[in-house]
């Protein structure tokens, strides 16, 4: 003979051949007290995972505002050198242009402020500012006290001056980009909160009822301790 009980999970047939009918309830009872605990347990698990998850999710908020932080900051002080850059830019390539390319040293004010030595000195200065690299040291090679770089030099600030714009000019885009990010988070924060109040009413609820099949076990059991008691005492 074997029984199967309808709980809130169907429990697996179990023989009960041979047993008497209190000892057979009471191994169905056992069998569905251990059959909660083992749910209570698997929802305690997930409950802990949901609230890694939460947990991890938060800390990449954190992080990406942080992120963000940092980038609209420097994207202020960027902003605010982007004019200076794109008049370097300007400057170096009318001295190129003078130059025709060539790798010869030309006078850093030639072609846009008549070959001023104080233009040339304040340029330079600029380009130490910044830091851009330099592919020979520029100097008053002529000795007209002007301060001269040679076109290979100046190309190669021009393309370090291009490199800065474009990531100026793509910070925006990279602020707007963690912004949408944040949103993205939050929202993924919202759900899994959500979610979780599911779980901790789901781990509720099992609790309850793993509560409750051993106080019916417990129960039982004393009823049938009692029942026991009263016919060994009705014998004597």
């Amino acid at each position: 003979m074997s029984i199967q009980i309808q709980g809130s999970n169907s429990i697996a047939g179990m023989s009960v051949q041979g047993m008497d009918i209190e000892t057979a309830l009471l191994a169905i009872q056992n069998q569905r007290a251990s059959l909660l605990e083992n749910q209570l347990r698997g929802q305690l698990d997930s409950v802990a995972a949901k609230n890694g998850a939460i947990g991890e999710a938060n800390e990449q908020l954190m992080a990406k505002r942080n992120e963000l932080a940092a980038l609209e900051a420097s994207n202020v002080t960027d902003q605010s050198g982007l004019a200076d850059l794109k008049l370097m830019k300007q400057q170096l390539q009318s001295v190129i242009s003078v130059n025709a390319g060539g790798s010869s040293s030309t006078g850093l004010g030639n072609g846009w402020a008549d070959d001023s030595a104080d233009a040339s000195k304040d340029l330079l200065e600029r380009v130490k500012s910044q830091g851009l690299t330099n592919v020979t040291d520029p100097g008053d090679f002529d000795g007209n006290g002007t301060m001269d770089a040679s076109g290979a030099t100046m190309k190669s600030w021009v393309e370090q001056i291009d490199a800065k714009i474009a990531g100026i000019e793509a910070k925006p885009g990279q602020i707007s980009a963690a912004k949408a990010e944040i949103e993205n988070i939050k929202t993924g924060i919202d759900s899994m909160s959500n979610s979780q109040q599911l779980e901790m009413l789901r781990l509720q609820s099992l609790s309850n009822k793993r509560n409750e099949a051993f106080d019916v076990m417990t129960n039982f059991m004393k009823k049938m301790q009692d029942s026991r008691s009263s016919i060994i005492g009705n014998m004597r």
